[in-house]
């Protein structure tokens, strides 16, 4: 409800899209937006229907959570801070905060230009300077511009000298490589005619070599063909003898194995007589006899055990008997205690009968030792038997057995061995004598070998010439002869011709000294002209940067003289702006304003609700650093001279007129979010009964709603809802109607 009209407004919220809903006046039953409308349609409308900007109306009509303990507690500078954030004072604040970096940004600009402006005359002073500078470059210019032109001159002349040298030059250089190639030419058929002389020389001296060696050569390849075949021979001896060796190895092999195995199968009679006491004439008793001991030693295991037990029987038998004797004699003991008092033969009759019992017992406990000496006796021959029964189990006669066998074997395998050894000691002997005849051969191609390998030399020689016999060798160095007499011809022509050409470069009297000398002037003075040339360019370019750098500063002037102008402007913009943000700042002259008139408004709000609220004071007064103080019948109080009570009421009161300075006649709602928050029992009771004197009619709020977990706060409520979670959903529900007369909250 605003202005007396009622509206709806219905939101349809969704997670993932955008709000949307409706806004229609219920009095005239029509929307105001087209339904499904956003909340930048619907927004604007409510804030045209209440006159009041979203934010306004939010801070009037919403109290926050501990809003109200917060006016109470407060200290004045922090009371004043949190009514200025309620009126929206604190926003004029944000905008003085805001304006700071926007003016220090346009402070940093006009810096710069005042810099640039104080750079003006440096610029002016320097324009001055390149500009007598380039000057005196033109006439720099000028100078080596007269220089160059010359130098040109001399260097026509020169020149022309330089192309004749040159000419001769080339013809010089002609008939120099000209005698160099024949020169070559002359030292190549000198090297080809010596290196000609070298093979015929070595060729004949072949040729004499093959002659002489070729019957020792043919000697010395029958002798080491017969050497051939008497190392086979050797060789065949050497495997036939490393058999001989090697039967001889498996003989010893043998011969250690058949100890080893003799030592063995002794090893083991002689543990076999020691535990059985039986000595035998050889291993084929053995079998025998070791059957024979195991059946005397079951029979004899028998016998004792069928003994012991006997014993044992009779044993237990005459122990049974003594105790009994034992039991009578004591018995007679005590009857002979109790018969004192009768005649003496009965006494004695009684004793002899006691004696005799005695006397029969003395007998059974000598023949109780007896069986028990027998009985460890027969224990002991019964552990002795077990021992020799052990050591007969564990003597393993398959393995004497497969030793003895074993043993055979290889004593026919030694007998086989030692018939094939006999056959092949002759072999040795026959070794020794192919040994001498090879030596007796060796010393004979020794004597050979100088002419085998003269022979041999000369052979490679022939081979290499591709030549097959002497015949041919001949006839070869005959060619090479007459070939080394063209190459004597040719040699002498060759002279002829570097005479004839050393003639004509004596006729050209060419002087490379002079060409040098004049080609070393020519180029100095090229170097000369291209370092005057290097000079005018470099003028050229400290012109161009001159007269680049003035048009520049030119440039340059004309923009600080423009920055003159605009620093001057941007001054005056600056300043204007701080005297605007001066305006806005915390005591300054709008805030003061704005705050006084609040203050003003605040006061006669209060007032207003002093009287509706029925509270014990006539007077409310509030100044513009909202400074609260009362009048009652104790005079003037500030609020920290309150009780706690009357401090919740002059809180809810100045909260109640703040929003109501806002709104102005427009507020017809209040809403408050946990009131009681941070209120002690007293404060939270005294909040009470204000919302009950509230709910009594006539008020400029019609309509205050309470958003709370106490419960005591129903009392000042005459609808209550109640939200529930059921089944993992919020739903609310409505309690009855405390009074359906009354206006709802």
């Amino acid at each position: 409800m605003t202005r007396g009209k009622n509206y709806e407004v219905i939101w349809n919220l969704s997670r993932n899209r955008p709000a949307t809903g409706h806004f229609r006046n219920l009095d005239d039953d029509y929307p105001i937006v087209r339904p499904g409308s956003g909340e930048r349609t619907i927004l604007p409308e409510i804030e045209k229907h209440l006159g009041l900007d979203k934010n306004i109306f939010m801070n009037a009509i919403y109290v926050r959570q501990g809003e109200i303990a917060k006016l109470i507690d407060a200290k004045p500078s922090e009371r004043k801070k949190l009514i200025g954030e309620i009126l929206g004072i604190e926003e004029l604040e944000k905008i003085w905060d805001a304006m700071r970096e926007p003016i220090r940004n346009l402070e940093n600009e006009l810096e710069g230009y005042k810099r640039d402006v104080e750079q003006l005359s440096k610029y002016e002073r320097e324009l001055k300077e390149k500009e007598k500078e380039l000057s005196e470059k033109h006439e720099q210019y000028q100078k080596k511009r007269e220089e160059l032109d010359k130098l040109e001159e001399k260097l026509k002349s020169l020149e022309n000298e330089v192309k004749e040298l040159d000419n001769k030059a080339k013809i010089y250089r002609k008939i120099m490589e000209e005698i160099g190639n024949l020169r070559n030419q002359k030292q190549e058929k000198e090297l080809n005619r010596r290196q000609l002389v070298e093979k015929i020389t070595e060729l004949e001296s072949a040729l004499s070599e093959l002659k002489e060696c070729e019957p020792y050569y043919k000697i010395s390849i029958k002798k080491e063909n017969e050497l051939r075949s008497i190392n086979e021979k050797k060789r065949e001896l050497e495997e036939k003898i490393n058999e001989k060796l090697e039967l001889e190895r498996k003989k010893s092999s043998l011969e250690e194995r058949i100890r080893a195995l003799s030592e063995r199968i002794n090893e083991k009679l002689q543990f076999f007589e020691k535990i059985t006491n039986i000595k035998l004439a050889d291993i084929g008793q053995l079998k025998r006899f070791y059957e024979r001991a195991r059946h005397t030693i079951k029979e004899k295991e028998i016998k004792i055990v069928k003994e012991m037990t006997e014993r044992i029987n009779e044993k237990q038998k005459y122990a049974k008997m003594g105790s009994l004797l034992s039991i009578i004699a004591a018995t007679s003991t005590i009857l002979l205690i109790f018969l004192i008092g009768l005649s003496v033969p009965t006494i004695i009759s009684a004793l002899a009968i006691i004696f005799s019992f005695i006397f029969v017992l003395r007998k059974l406990s000598k023949k109780q030792k007896y069986l028990e000496a027998t009985i460890i006796h027969l224990q002991q021959r019964l552990q002795d038997l077990m021992y020799i029964k052990r050591n007969l189990d564990e003597f393993n006669i398959s393995e004497v057995m497969n030793y003895y066998q074993e043993l055979k074997m290889h004593e026919v395998e030694i007998s086989r061995l030692e018939e094939e050894i006999k056959i092949l000691r002759d072999l040795k002997s026959q070794r020794g004598f192919l040994e001498q005849e090879i030596l007796g051969i060796e010393e004979e191609l020794n004597g050979l070998k100088q002419y085998v390998n003269r022979y041999v030399q000369a052979q490679s020689i022939l081979k290499r010439e591709g030549l097959k016999s002497i015949q041919e060798l001949e006839k070869h160095v005959e060619q090479l002869k007459s070939h080394k007499l063209m190459m004597d011809r040719e040699s002498a022509e060759l002279d002829e011709k570097i005479n004839r050409l050393e003639e004509e470069m004596e006729k050209l009297s060419y002087n490379e000294e002079i060409h040098q000398d004049k080609r070393r002037e020519y180029e100095s003075l090229l170097k000369e002209r291209s370092d005057i040339h290097g000079d005018v360019r470099e003028i050229e370019v400290e012109i161009k940067k001159l007269s680049e750098r003035i048009k520049d500063l030119k440039e340059e002037i004309n923009r600080l003289q423009s920055s003159r102008e605009k620093c001057e402007k941007l001054e005056q913009f600056v300043n204007s702006l701080k005297k605007i943000r001066d305006l806005f700042y915390r005591d300054g002259p709008l805030q003061n304003s704005i705050r006084s008139d609040a203050a003003m408004r605040i006061e006669n709000n209060a007032r207003k609700l002093l009287q509706e609220f029925n509270l014990p004071f006539i007077d409310v007064s509030v100044d513009k650093d909202f400074n609260i103080v009362v009048y009652g019948r104790d005079g003037v109080q500030t609020l920290d001279t309150l009780s706690g009570g009357e401090k919740v009421a002059v809180a809810l009161v100045i909260r109640l007129a703040i929003a109501a300075a806002l709104t102005g006649e427009a507020l017809e709602l209040m809403i408050m979010d946990e009131p009681t928050i941070h209120l002690d029992t007293d404060r939270r009771r005294e909040l009470v009964n204000l919302l009950k004197n509230f709910r009594k009619g006539g008020h400029m709020i019609s309509q205050l709603i309470i958003v709370s977990h106490d419960r005591e706060l129903e009392e000042a409520a005459n609808v209550v809802y109640e939200v529930v979670r059921e089944g993992g959903v919020s739903k609310i529900k409505r309690q009855a109607e405390i009074s359906s007369a009354e206006e709802n909250v």
